[in-house]
Parts: structure tokens; sequence; C-alpha cells
């Protein structure tokens, strides 16, 4: 135990790690340069298209929106033609009644005319019955003065008397029946007119609101009519104006196109150089990468000398203990518990030697690292998270290690993978698209020592994913 120990130490005190290099960091930062100028490229591409979209749509928006303004042109120069027409329609209705309600007001004059002239022969009638009543009146007395002269014992007087007033009464009568006649007549013919007077009043009423109506109706249309006329005025403007700028946009849509074709191949001839300087670049990469596998293959070489050389000192070890213990059997046959106890404790000190989850969890954490100890039914897990890295450490039926970093996929990377592979670096790498990692993984030996197999990988993680330890930097 004490030669294992010491050999240990000197594996702990010898094993320094090497510095970081720096040229993945480079290489890294370059190919991150050339990818966000690709971006960019790609950006201005976008808007160069995005820019063409909205000009060619916007020409189409005005082609659209002239045709719109023509087609509300025509139909408003259909409308003003037909406001025109029901315009001189109305004048006509206007013009046809006001000779109607001329012709009324001379048929009204008319009938008050002859309603005066019917009530001045009606007076006329009154006047001359009375004249008539006052005449019979005077020839009554007239006569009744004869007949007061005549003797009053003559046969003829009550004779005459009852004849005279019967004439006379009958005379009255009938003169009086004529006369009233005639003025129920003309009271009927008065009543007749005053009731067709009042139904023509009620016609030109009629007649007048008609007009009214009609009135508003034309004025309603002569405002509409303004209305149009100063819509019209405006659509011709905007016409006109629309007309002027669908003329300037051609020769700026074409200086604009001129602008950007001269970028976009300023562009193209700055991307060919950059394309250049990239493929010098990885082939400056590729070579360094070689040297780099070249240089892992030799540590994995001495690792796996370093852990052969130890495996050769234990198997040494065991048969010295169990030549010892056969010897002390041979020698103390009476102590058979000492004789039955020396191969058990040779295989604790086997046992001992082998690499363990909890054993690497310890070291690592002498060493200030966070490692997690974790359980699945395949065996026993050993995380460790830095700020780039994730590594875990797998103890099942063939151990092994993951190296994992987020990076991003494409055509670059599957190249890289590809060289990394054909290096035989030690290591295989993968790439997961859905988690977007590079993943570097190796098998090791349950009999190295935790700080053969942290060195190995830490070496790995610098020089193939550029990582760096807080305590270098």
């Amino acid at each position: 135990m004490d030669e294992m120990k010491m050999y240990q130490e000197g594996q702990a005190a010898g094993g320094g790690r090497p510095q970081a290099a720096t040229m993945p960091d480079m290489l890294e930062q370059m190919r991150q340069i050339f990818a966000d100028r690709d971006a960019e490229y790609t950006r201005m591409e976008q808007a160069y298209q995005k820019r063409k979209e909205i000009l060619d749509a916007k020409e189409a928006s005005l082609l659209e929106t002239v045709s719109g303004l023509e087609d509300r042109l025509s139909v408003v120069t259909a409308r003003e033609g037909n406001v025109r027409e029901k315009e001189a329609e109305l004048q006509e209705k206007m013009e046809s009644l006001a000779k109607e309600k001329a012709a009324l007001q001379e048929a009204q004059a008319e009938l008050e005319k002859e309603k005066t002239e019917q009530w001045m022969k009606v007076s006329l009638l009154r006047e001359e019955a009375r004249n008539e009543k006052l005449r019979s009146q005077r020839l009554a007395g007239e006569y009744e003065e004869k007949l007061s002269k005549l003797p009053a014992d003559s046969p003829y007087l009550s004779v005459l008397q009852e004849t005279a007033g019967q004439a006379a009464r009958k005379q009255m009568e009938e003169k009086i029946a004529a006369m009233e006649t005639s003025l129920r007549q003309k009271e009927q013919t008065i009543t007749e007119m005053q009731a067709e007077n009042e139904d023509r009043e009620v016609q030109i009423a009629a007649l007048q609101g008609t007009v009214d109506s009609q009135k508003e109706e034309l004025e309603k249309g002569k405002e509409e009519n303004r209305q149009l006329k100063a819509k019209n005025e405006y659509l011709t403007k905007t016409n006109q104006e629309l007309e002027e700028l669908s003329q300037i946009l051609p020769e700026q849509q074409k200086q604009d196109m001129e602008s950007l074709h001269t970028l976009a191949k300023e562009l193209t001839e700055e991307k060919e150089a950059l394309k250049e300087e990239n493929r010098r670049l990885m082939e400056e990469n590729r070579r360094l990468q070689e040297e780099k596998g070249e240089l892992f293959k030799k540590l994995m070489a001495g690792v796996q000398s370093g852990t052969q050389d130890r495996e050769s000192w234990q198997e040494k070890r065991e048969w010295e203990e169990k030549g010892s213990s056969q010897n002390t059997e041979e020698i103390e046959e009476t102590d058979t518990t000492i004789s039955q106890e020396e191969p058990l404790q040779a295989d604790v000190l086997l046992m001992e030697d082998l690499l363990t989850a909890e054993t690497l969890q310890e070291y690592l954490q002498e060493e200030g690292v966070n490692a997690r100890l974790l359980h699945s039914a395949d065996g026993e897990l050993v995380a460790v998270a830095t700020d780039e890295l994730q590594i875990m450490f797998a103890f099942r039926e063939s151990p092994r290690f993951d190296i994992r970093k987020k990076q991003k996929g494409g055509w670059g990377m599957k190249k890289l993978i590809r060289r990394y592979n054909e290096n035989k670096a030690g290591l295989t790498f993968i790439y997961d698209e859905n988690e977007e990692e590079l993943i570097g993984s190796a098998e090791f030996s349950l009999s190295i020592s935790p700080e053969d197999l942290i060195h190995k990988v830490y070496q790995a993680a610098r020089i193939y994913f550029g990582y760096q330890d807080k305590k270098e930097k």
C-alpha cells in the first residue's frame, strides 16, 4: 500500500496539466465572425427583397387606386347626368305647376267676380220684390179707395172686393213664390259656387304643397350636384397627382434597384474574398487539428502505458501476497485463522484500487469541482457542470465519459465532426440536433486513477471544445 501511495503521489506531482491552447478560441471566434457576416448578408438580401416587395405592392396599390378613382369618376359623372335630367324634369314640373296655379288663380278670381255679380243680382231681386210689394200695396190702396166710392148697397161691391182681394193675393203670392224660387236658385247656385271654390282652394293648397316639396327636392338636387362637382374636381386632381406619382415611381424604383444591385455586387465580391480567407483558415485549422490529434494520441498512449505498468505492478503484488500467504501456511500450520485472512486482505486491496463513482466524486469535490452523484438502473453516474460544458462519467458495464457543449449546427459542424472522427483522436464525436450539442465520448478503465482520468478528460475538453479553466484564466 505504501508503494501504491508513492506511485500515485508521483503521478500527481509529475502529471501537470498543460496550458490551454488559444487557437481553438481564435478559430471559434473566426467562425462566429463568418457566421455573423453570412447572417448580415442574409438580412441585407431579405431587406432588399422586402423593399422590392413593398415597392411592387405600392405600385399595384397605386394602379388599383387609379382604377378605383376612374370607376368612381365614371359613377359620379353618371350620377351628375342623372341629377341634371332630374333637375330638368323638376323645372318642367315647376313650370307646369306655375301655369296650373295661374289658371287656378284666374278661375278663383272669376268665381269671386261671379259670386259678387250673383249677390248683386240677388240684392236687385230683393229690392225689386220690395218695390213690387210697395206697388201692390199702393194699388191695393187705390183699389180700396175706388171701392169705397161705390155705393154701399151696390150688389157688385162685395163681389168686386172678394174678386179683387183674391186676384191681388194670388198675383202677389205668385210673384212672391217666383221671387222666392229665384232666390233659392240663386242661393243654391252661390252655395255650389262656394263649394266648388273651396274644392279649388283645397286643390290649390295641395298643388302649393307639391310645388314646395318639388322646390325642396330641387334645392336638394342642386346641393347634391354641387357636392358631386366638388368631389369630381377632387377626384380629378387626385387622379392627376397619382398619374404624376406613377410616372415618378418607376424612375425612383429603377434608381433603388441599381443601387441595390451595386451593393449586392460589392457584397458578393466581399463574400468571395471572405470565403477564400475562410478556406485558408480552415486548412490551417485542419493542420492544427491533426497536430492536436497526434498530441492527444501520444497523451493517451502515455496514460495507457502508465495504466498498464500499474496493472502489472498490481499483478506482481498479488502474486507476492499469494506466495507469502502460502509460505505462511507451510510454516505456521497451527494458525489457520491468519492463513485464511491473508487472501481476503489481498482481494480487498484489489477492490479498493478500482475506480468507483464515489471515489471520483470525492476527488472532484476535493479539487473544488461541483460534482453530483446520480443513480440509475444501468449504473452510477457522476455529473460535472461548468459554464460551457456538461461532463458525465457513467460507471456501467463499459465505463465511459461524455463531454457536451452547446453549439450551432450546420454544414460547418458536420465537416468538423467528420474531420475529428477521421483523425482517430481517441474520442467519438456526434452532434445532437434536438439539443444542439456537440458530444465527444470515450471509454475508460476502472483501474485508472481519478487524477489521470480527470487530466485526460480536461485535456480533451481543452483541445476539442475550447475549454479554459478559471484558474488558468
